[in-house]
């Protein structure tokens, strides 16, 4: 009698995943590509910098070709899909020191470039015709070669210049998220991680509908 219990109240308690509300395009596998603004590691060195205040190296980023990835998920429930993403991002800037009574003096520059590689899950939590809401989260190695060119200045009597490479995982998290459209369609994220603050983009949903409504 335990046992059956405890069966049923599994199957209840995995009922919504398997019975949730059927949206009336939903399709598998699905391609999205996917622009974004501001990314973790970005947000951290400024407000490191912030923090230092003046007196102090800082650096100052002068261009960002911003987070752009690509991505392929693929529905195992209406409600829940795992994807596979790979993006890139290419920062450059310089290094400033600065002194009270002192002008700012570059002292190098550097350019960086990001790939990074994720595994993701998604949830698609509610649905309306032509509109998901979803959330997601992702795991993965990320790619870094940073190079510096130092310069000369009063600080360094000769220049010189380095390249690195670091391997870390990289995180991202999407609280909410949200897709206009049928076979085509366009989303919208808020986040925090390598795919940006914020991230707007396009996907296309291939195979037949899950359903029609």
């Amino acid at each position: 009698m335990r046992n059956s219990l405890k069966i049923f109240l599994a199957l209840l308690l995995a009922a919504p995943l398997v019975q949730a509300q059927c949206p009336s395009y939903k399709y598998q596998p699905e391609v999205l590509v996917n622009y974004g603004y501001a990314t973790a590691n970005e947000v951290i060195a400024n407000v490191n910098d912030a923090i230092r205040g003046v007196g102090r190296t800082h650096t100052d980023q002068t261009y960002s070709s911003g987070p752009a990835f690509v991505s392929v998920r693929y529905y195992v429930y209406s409600c829940m899909a795992f994807g596979l993403t790979a993006g890139y991002n290419n920062q450059k800037g310089a290094t400033i020191e600065s002194g009270v009574g002192t002008s700012p003096v570059t002292t190098s520059t550097y350019n960086k470039k990001v790939v990074t590689i994720a595994l993701e899950t998604y949830y698609i939590y509610n649905f309306r015709k032509y509109v998901d809401l979803y959330t997601y989260v992702g795991v993965g190695p990320a790619f870094t070669t940073h190079d510096k060119e130092i310069l000369v200045t009063a600080v360094n009597a000769l220049p010189s210049a380095t390249t690195s490479r670091t391997d870390a995982f990289s995180l991202h998290y999407t609280p909410i998220g949200v897709r206009f459209g049928g076979r085509l369609g366009g989303f919208a994220e808020i986040g925090m991680g390598y795919k940006g603050l914020f991230s707007t983009g396009l996907s296309f949903r291939f195979g037949r509908p899950w359903c029609k409504g």
